[in-house]
């Protein structure tokens, strides 16, 4: 009886576990489809202020260390103390940079390495700020509906990571108010950039 009783626990944590597992995911994804509605709400609406993306990105790559860690995944930036501000509402590129980020983390595979620089292309008046990985890589076919709400590229490996498959749809509604663009490069099993390009601050603000 007593090894009967062992085995229902045993089965009734793991139903708990389940549930709180489906909670949690419900949780991730409601919040996400708050965020894209509460964007697509202000995509008209102005900027006035600016932020120091070198300090965001700083920020994140510290905030991110335990879930990279996690992975099994290198996590490491190349900013310019001297790095230009960006006209842009800071909550939200601190959104847009992290769901840049957690996504190499997670998909990349483990012992990839994730770097976060500067663009040396060359775009009027346009910085560039790539999340790189050298990780799995995406195939042609994929790339250009990667914005697309719940669209997953590798269904099994992403399902598996608990993403709600909203993460770069909110990207992309991020920089259509920040008058920015995503530009997505990747080679499989070779190396992955995502580009987000952001207006610099005009000069005599």
């Amino acid at each position: 009886f007593q090894a009967e009783d062992g085995i229902r626990d045993v089965e009734r944590s793991r139903g708990l576990g389940d549930v709180y597992k489906r909670q949690g995911k419900m949780e991730r994804l409601i919040s996400d489809l708050m965020s894209l509605s509460r964007l697509e709400i202000d995509e008209l609406k102005p900027i006035s202020s600016s932020c120091s993306i070198r300090a965001i990105i700083e920020d994140l790559v510290k905030s991110l260390k335990p879930l990279s860690k996690d992975n099994n995944v290198s996590l490491s930036f190349k900013l310019a103390k001297t790095l230009s501000f960006v006209e842009g509402d800071p909550s939200q590129l601190r959104q847009l940079f992290s769901n840049l980020i957690e996504n190499a983390i997670k998909y990349s595979g483990k012992k990839s390495k994730v770097i976060v620089y500067i663009s040396k292309e060359k775009h009027n008046n346009m910085l560039g700020v790539v999340v790189e990985d050298n990780g799995h890589g995406i195939a042609p076919e994929h790339l250009s509906r990667l914005t697309e709400r719940f669209y997953r590229a590798n269904s099994n490996i992403e399902a598996e990571k608990e993403g709600t498959g909203l993460g770069l749809a909110i990207v992309k509604h991020i920089l259509i108010r920040h008058r920015g663009r995503l530009q997505i490069d990747s080679k499989l099993g070779k190396v992955t950039k995502f580009t987000a390009w952001l207006p610099k601050m005009k000069k005599g603000k």
